[in-house]
């Protein structure tokens, strides 16, 4: 396999849904953070959660390539 080119030029965008997924929000925000291409920005959409979701998210907003919408009613 080739080393992967993590020039500035091969940036991209991961969209996650989320709807009352507290059981595995973090693991699959941790599931991204993970990837030894690092050249991205994720972007979490919540349709109006209303079990911990949101809780579980915010503290990875201190990473500034994720970024949280939150959808209202």
């Amino acid at each position: 396999m080739r080393k992967t080119d993590q020039s500035k030029n091969n940036y991209f965008s991961i969209l996650m849904a989320n709807f009352n997924n507290a059981n595995y929000i973090e693991s699959a925000i941790n599931s991204v953070l993970k990837q030894t291409y690092t050249n991205w920005e994720l972007i979490i959409v919540d349709d109006c959660s209303v079990d911990d979701s949101i809780k579980i998210i915010k503290p990875f907003l201190s990473d500034k390539r994720i970024k949280l919408i939150q959808l209202k009613v």
